[in-house]
């Protein structure tokens, strides 16, 4: 079963206004464990560490793009 996927955040005032209450910074990534807790966070998504991520705590191995 896939349980990988991306969830994109909408480009709007809106949003903006409320990342920066939240004090998300822009741009922003994170990378969910699937009990809903933050495994990593970052200004940009290292794809690498994501993927080093997921396979050394999940044993999921997923291949570059």
């Amino acid at each position: 079963q896939d349980h990988a996927g991306v969830i994109a955040i909408e480009a709007s005032a809106a949003n903006a206004q409320a990342l920066a209450q939240a004090g998300v910074p822009s741009p922003a990534a994170f990378l969910l464990r699937p009990d809903g807790y933050i495994a990593l966070c970052g200004g940009r998504l290292d794809a690498s560490a994501a993927r080093s991520h997921l396979r050394e705590r999940l044993g999921v191995s997923l291949s570059p793009h």
